[in-house]
Formats: structure tokens, C-alpha cells, sequence
């Protein structure tokens, strides 16, 4: 299916695109299947985008039956792989290194051709979810327009992430609000247990 024409901002394929590199870093097979039931509902939103009620009930069962844990694997695999490849300095020279950093097979796909509202319609539909992935990857980072100097990883967890708003120079970054409550309590304890050094200092007790 073709990305929809409606609400896409460039916040919205980062939204797509920070799924992908979440995804990227987990391994399926380390999952439970709870786990794994969250995962492929997150991968829906990164391959299909945002689906209204009618187009889930639709696309849902489809997309279901094809990422399997297996298939998630494959997906998992080779976009992690790639994007080392597509992040690193290249190594070798020559005209194809800056356009060729990653490659991903691309099996299964179709174009449908069918009329909306009387004016022809165009769709492309692929059937293996390892493609579905890799495509999702393509058109997320076309339309989100990000550079390589925009990923960055993360001051907590070290996952490679993409902001969502203008970060201030030097200051942390984290890919989640979890992270940052993770830090945002530390620093928070520490800040109590200086403050009460500092009291009992001033009241000549021992410090422990």
C-alpha cells in the first residue's frame, strides 16, 4: 500500500521511522508473545502508517499473517545490519560508494491499478513482510528528509533514535520518555542526598 496523501508531516515519518530503529535493535525470538503481539502492532503503524478503523479491519489480518516471529526475524536482521552499512564512513571509493551504502531485495511486490471516485487509482502491494519492512524504511526516509548527522543514540540506553523536536546543544538526549524519567529520578535522588550532606554538615552530625 502507498503512503496516504493526508496529515503527513515530517514529525509523523519520524514517528514511523524511530519504530523501524527500535525494531531494528530487538531480536524476535528473545521475545514472549506478549512481547511479540506489541511489536507487531507497533510494526503495523511503521509499515501501513496511521490506518483508519475501516482500512485495519482490512489490512490487519493480512499483515498479521505475514509477520510471523520468522518473518520479523529476517526483517530484523538485515535492517540492522544495513544500517550500520548506511550510518558508517564508507570505506571503499568510487562512484557507487555514496549511493549504495545499504541494499535491501525488495520480493513479492505488485502494482494495482483500480478507479476512486471515477479517476484511476494506484497502489503497490507487496506480500513478504521482510519487503514490507524495507520498503517502509525507503519511503520513511525520503519523506522525513533527515541526514545522517540527525540520528543520534540515546544518553541512557545507547539506542539509535531520531528527535522529534530541536534538541539544545550539549544537553542529553534520550529516545524515550521512559529514559529520561530513568535519568530525571536519579538525578533527582542525588540532588536529595547532596541536599541532606549539606544539612547535616551544618548540624555537625556524621555523614553517612
Amino acid at each position: 500500500m502507498t503512503p496516504k496523501a493526508v496529515k503527513e508531516t515530517a514529525r509523523y515519518w519520524l514517528q514511523r521511522l524511530n519504530v523501524l530503529l527500535r525494531f531494528a535493535q530487538v531480536d524476535p525470538w528473545k521475545l514472549d508473545n506478549g512481547a511479540l503481539e506489541k511489536l507487531r502492532d507497533e510494526m503495523l503503524f511503521a509499515v501501513m502508517g496511521n490506518l483508519s478503523p475501516q482500512e485495519r479491519q482490512l489490512v490487519g489480518p493480512i499483515f498479521y499473517h505475514i509477520a510471523t516471529r520468522k518473518a520479523l526475524s529476517e526483517a530484523q536482521r538485515a535492517l540492522d545490519h544495513e544500517l550500520q552499512r548506511l550510518l558508517s564512513t564508507p570505506t571503499t571509493a568510487g562512484p557507487l560508494a555514496k549511493i549504495e551504502r545499504a541494499k535491501f531485495k525488495i520480493a513479492g511486490q505488485e502494482l494495482s491499478i483500480g478507479f476512486v471516485r471515477g479517476a484511476f487509482d494506484f497502489r503497490s502491494h507487496i506480500d513478504d513482510f521482510p519487503s514490507q519492512v524495507y520498503r517502509a524504511f525507503f519511503d520513511a526516509l525520503k519523506a522525513s528528509g533527515v541526514e545522517r548527522a540527525d540520528f543520534l543514540h540515546c544518553s541512557y540506553c545507547n539506542n539509535l533514535f531520531l528527535p522529534l523536536r530541536k534538541l539544545r546543544k550539549g544537553t542529553p538526549v534520550y529516545c524515550s520518555t521512559k529514559c529520561s524519567t530513568v535519568i530525571g529520578s536519579r538525578n533527582y535522588r542525588a540532588s536529595l542526598k547532596k541536599k541532606r550532606i549539606r544539612e547535616e554538615k551544618k548540624r555537625g552530625k556524621p555523614v553517612v
